[in-house]
């Protein structure tokens, strides 16, 4: 393999003699070259070798095609000759599928999408924009974030939209993607979607026509209801009754008074089905009222279908309608069985009998174990009917107070129970166990609903419930890295504080969105927040107060490289703490004083300071910490050349952090390590470290250091 030098003799297979090039003769390469270049007189038979790794997994994360689609055969054929048509013109599409609420739209881009997934071997990715709708605006960066890391991207990824936006192009240049984002209501939540390959495709649902991409290129597709005969079909076929079991003038009439509408259709075909003593001449009376057939199958947003649900509803077990408003009374976008029980008073059993009930009756869907959605729509009627329900109050407070304790129980798992609080343990809160680990995987499932609970409390003027749950949320909002949450919960907690007079509290809570506004690099933000909490430290007279400032001041040093003030702040900090005989707070400034030195250069220092730390940690029982501070110490061993020393402290953050569920903290102990074991030549410790690199990142051997 490779290349063979000239010689005089003959050729082997022709026996020709090759011809001696003129002294003259030279050879150029043009153009830029990247990686080896080899030039001879006569090649030989050239091997190539390729590596085998692991492949990324292409995203496939469209939900089921719909089990029902009635005569949406234009629509889907007209789908494929637009698409067919931007193929041929090497250009991406762009098409709009927009009409009423309830007309099918969704299950339309599903179809054609399952249709033609083949033709998309990038990826199909999807976004119900729904989900990340926060007071009416998407959170389009948390849905590009999504994304990316699908499409395989497992490095830190930009702040900005712009970028990130950007990076979502280069990463879907090269391959054909499908991008399905259902309930789009703005222009602006779908450009930064465009996919950079000409073969890519952009499949959009929205209740508004969005004109203004149609001026920018897109495909603007109505979606018109169902004609009579094929509502009577969607019927039909949801009864699984052949239609001589009905009177056939009554179902078109039904179908007619339904406009056509197949969320409508669906709804009166559960009545149907399983409420059989409803005959079909009472449901043509029923709907048959001009005097509110406008409202009850209304094409406003608001209340399109409020009479159909509150029959279906009507029609539930009592168990059944206290859930049903229970779930119309939750702030969140989804939610479990527990919560439910804890706000009804129902047991577990019947409540779960009950959403069986309910997603039987179509008010509610399974999208996951112990995990259930209801739609908009739906939610829209049982919010608004669920305040004229008994006991709302009560039930809206159980709702907010098992997120609560819920939040406090999944941070003591995280934390320790030594950790600094100010909120009161109840003594008549739910039980929450977490195995190790399962308090962060707690924290994440339940993420939004969280955030809403905060947002819930704060409009019911529960203050005292919104700083607690704040109190709680910091460590997951600061370890999981979600600092637009964190922003968005402690602006609500400082406000309450503040309200309730509580001094330290409004401290806490200034302090923790000063770390929040620091851990995104703005840092005027964070200093004005730690001026503020300053002062009320000082005027609440209590030194814990005072101490945990001093940190967050340290720490905004530090990462202003100021150094030296930082080391100052923070021997000012362990000073408060060895005071008030706070262990854990000794062991904490111990650790961040510990890693200013290493980076000063203080290395055999460091290793002293963190190594006292590391004990207290210990003897607290805060072994999550600990792991934290051995990293910093595998770092300053490998400084000082003591590889082995390194590596015995990073194999223990790593099973730490593996048992907590910290992949980002275990991941960066796991680099570390892949390059010690370089050094030490230990072939096995190397390939271990970069198994379980590859399982946390899905990234390959060339990708891993």
């Amino acid at each position: 393999m490779g290349a063979q030098p000239p010689d005089s003799g003959e050729n082997e297979e022709t026996g020709a003699t090759p011809p001696v090039p003129p002294p003259s003769a030279h050879n150029d390469l043009s153009g830029h070259i990247y990686g080896g270049a080899v030039q001879g007189y006569r090649i030989g038979p050239v091997n190539f070798h390729q590596v085998p790794g692991q492949r990324h997994q292409v995203p496939r994360q469209l939900p089921p095609a719909p089990a029902w689609l009635v005569h949406r055969g234009d629509e889907l054929a007209n789908l494929d000759r637009l698409a067919e048509s931007y193929r041929r013109r090497g250009r991406s599409m762009v098409a709009v599928l927009s009409g009423l609420s309830g007309v099918g739209k969704t299950a339309i881009a599903l179809q054609w999408a399952h249709e033609n997934r083949a033709r998309f071997g990038g990826g199909q990715l999807y976004a119900d924009l729904n989900e990340y709708r926060h007071r009416g605006a998407v959170d389009v960066n948390e849905v590009l974030a999504g994304f990316l890391r699908a499409l395989g991207e497992h490095r830190p990824l930009p702040i900005r939209l712009p970028e990130r936006a950007a990076k979502f192009r280069t990463m879907t240049a090269e391959s054909n993607v499908l991008v399905v984002l259902d309930n789009a209501d703005q222009p602006g939540q779908v450009r930064a979607f465009l996919p950079g390959s000409p073969a890519g495709v952009v499949l959009v649902t929205s209740r508004s026509k969005l004109s203004g991409l149609g001026s920018e290129g897109a495909e603007l597709i109505p979606v018109h209801p169902l004609d009579p005969a094929h509502s009577v079909e969607l019927l039909l076929e949801q009864t699984r009754r052949g239609s001589a079991e009905y009177d056939q003038a009554a179902l078109e009439v039904l179908a007619e008074l339904c406009a056509g509408l197949p969320m409508a259709l669906r709804v009166v075909g559960a009545l149907l089905a399983h409420r059989r003593h409803w005959s079909l001449r009472r449901l043509v009376d029923y709907f048959s009222d001009e005097g509110h057939r406008l409202s009850r199958l209304s094409s406003q947003d608001r209340d399109p279908f409020d009479q159909l649900f509150e029959t279906a509803a009507g029609q539930l077990s009592v168990e059944g309608r206290a859930v049903y408003h229970c779930v119309g009374a939750h702030p969140g976008p989804d939610f479990g069985q527990h919560v439910l029980a804890a706000a009804t008073g129902l047991a577990p059993e019947a409540v779960e009998d009950a959403l069986d009930e309910l997603s039987e009756a179509h008010l509610v869907e399974v999208t996951g174990p112990d995990r259930y959605r209801m739609h908009e729509l739906v939610k829209l009627h049982a919010g608004q009917s669920a305040p004229q329900a008994a006991g709302h109050a009560a039930v809206l407070r159980g709702i907010v107070d098992w997120y609560r304790h819920g939040a406090a129980a999944a941070d003591r798992a995280v934390l320790g129970e030594d950790r600094w609080r100010l909120a009161p343990r109840s003594e008549t809160a739910p039980t929450f166990v977490f195995a190790e680990g399962s308090g962060t995987g707690w924290f994440e499932l339940e993420r939004r609903n969280l955030l809403a609970a905060v947002r819930c409390a704060a409009g019911q003027g529960w203050d005292d419930v919104v700083w607690q749950l704040c109190e709680a949320l910091w460590s997951a909002y600061h370890t999981r890295q979600h600092f637009a949450d964190s922003i968005a919960a402690h602006q609500l907690g400082v406000a309450a504080a503040e309200r309730c007079g509580h001094l330290t509290a409004e401290t806490r809570m200034r302090n923790q969105l000063a770390r929040a506004w620091l851990e995104l690099a703005e840092f005027a933000a964070a200093e004005r927040e730690l001026e503020e909490a300053e002062t009320r430290a000082v005027a609440s007279g209590d030194p814990r107060a005072r101490a945990v400032v001093v940190e967050s001041y340290g720490v905004l040093r530090s990462r202003q490289n100021r150094l030296a003030e930082s080391a100052g702040h923070f021997r000012q900090a362990l000073s408060v703490n060895e005071e008030i005989g706070d262990v854990r707070g000794v062991a904490m400034q111990g650790y961040q004083l510990g890693g200013v030195l290493q980076r000063q250069g203080e290395h055999t220092e460091a290793i002293a300071v963190i190594q006292q730390a590391l004990l207290k940690f210990y003897e607290v029982g805060d072994e999550f910490s600990a792991a934290r501070a051995r990293i910093v110490l595998g770092d300053a061993h490998v400084a000082l050349g003591q590889d082995r020393q390194a590596c015995v402290h990073l194999q223990a953050a790593i099973r730490i952090m593996r048992l907590r569920g910290q992949p980002e903290r275990e991941v960066r102990a796991l680099q570390a390590l892949v390059e010690i074991a370089q050094r030490l030549a230990d072939a096995e410790l190397r390939a271990d470290a970069l198994a379980r690199l590859r399982e946390l990142t899905g990234g390959t051997a060339s990708d891993l250091r």
